[in-house]
């Protein structure tokens, strides 16, 4: 389901790629992706700082997509179902950048052979007197071969299979929680994603589930997002978060929204809160630097970077912050950062 689409207002590579960091940080790798090639497409020649990043993130969002579509050729393998392991395993070769994950889908590559080998017979035994030589033996159209195949799309995948990929991702227990509400509500996500607003707020509206009313809000205000209807967008995230103000999607959304409306003090606000309150902290706090930059707040920016480099993010932080240091002229600290946490890192 596509997020805000117009984060601070602009069309430079930046602003697609602050877009992408977000979409990233909810766990919406696809979309992120696309945010990601928009900014690496309006880059022009003479950033390579930004190119940089920008490529990283990339690489991020294709390993996560890779990893998601690996587990999900893996269960199918185990569950027999060969055609749907090739689709997933096709989209993971695409995607896979790390060299553990592009090993994974070797090995997994050959056991779908293997598999294919078994249950998949020469067309030699299908029709009496034909030879093998003749029909193609096992290397017939749709048997297994070392011809290249067409690359799958999701829309291979039956919607329950959509639905549980799309939503693989999000953070915390939202997987779970999304799942549990059950087919119409997965009918109404898939109709957003796919643009029919209308039809998935028709469904939403429907559905009362107390216990999980603030993923029915938060999805219904993505959609007066897309819609133009700010105000009632910011009114539904605010009562999504009174049903569940630990919810880490309408956080994040909120503070989009805030961000994009010229509410910028609203915004580190929010960001604040949820780094005190441990809510997705790592990821508010790189948010939280994107628009400590864009303000002109380096120091303040500079300052939470640096909590991170002792964390999983320590390399994306590594990449913000050697340019604020050589702005700055402290180049010496800019060339121990990059050597420490960036070429030094595996």
């Amino acid at each position: 389901m596509a997020f805000f689409k117009n984060l601070f207002g602009g069309k430079d590579p930046r602003s697609s790629l602050q877009k992408g960091i977000r979409l990233l940080s909810e766990g919406r790798y696809a979309e992120a992706r696309g945010c990601l090639e928009d900014a690496a497409e309006r880059l022009g020649g003479d950033d390579g700082a930004l190119r940089g990043e920008i490529a990283a993130r990339q690489e991020e969002a294709g390993d996560a997509l890779a990893g998601m579509n690996l587990e999900e050729a893996e269960r199918c393998l185990d569950d027999g179902d060969v055609a749907k392991a090739h689709d997933h395993l096709e989209l993971a070769r695409r995607f896979a950048v790390a060299k553990s994950l592009r090993d994974r889908t070797v090995q997994l590559s050959r056991r779908l052979t293997a598999m294919t080998a078994v249950t998949d017979p020469a067309d030699s035994t299908e029709q009496e007197g034909s030879c093998g030589s003749c029909s193609g033996g096992a290397s017939s159209p749709g048997k297994s071969s070392a011809e290249p195949q067409p690359a799958a799309s999701d829309g291979h995948l039956s919607a329950e299979e959509r639905f549980e990929l799309m939503t693989a991702a999000l953070p915390d227990d939202l997987p779970l929680r999304y799942r549990a509400l059950g087919g119409r509500f997965a009918e109404a996500y898939l109709l957003s994603h796919d643009g029919d607003d209308e039809a998935a707020a028709r469904i939403l509206g429907s559905i009362t589930i107390p216990a999980s009313q603030d993923i029915i809000l938060y999805e219904l205000a993505l959609i007066r997002h897309r819609l133009g209807e700010q105000r009632e967008c910011e009114a539904l995230l605010r009562q999504a978060l009174r049903v569940n103000d630990r919810n880490s999607l309408c956080c994040l959304a909120l503070v989009d929204l805030f961000a994009g409306t010229g509410r910028s003090e609203e915004a580190l606000l929010l960001l604040d809160a949820m780094i005190s309150g441990e809510l997705l902290p790592a990821q508010a706090l790189m948010i939280r630097g994107d628009l400590q930059e864009q303000l002109g707040m380096e120091g303040e920016a500079l300052e939470g970077y640096a909590r991170l480099l002792e964390t999983s993010y320590k390399k994306e932080a590594a990449t913000k912050i050697i340019p604020i240091l050589e702005k700055l002229g402290r180049g010496e600290e800019a060339r121990r950062i990059f050597k420490q946490y960036i070429k030094g890192c595996c």
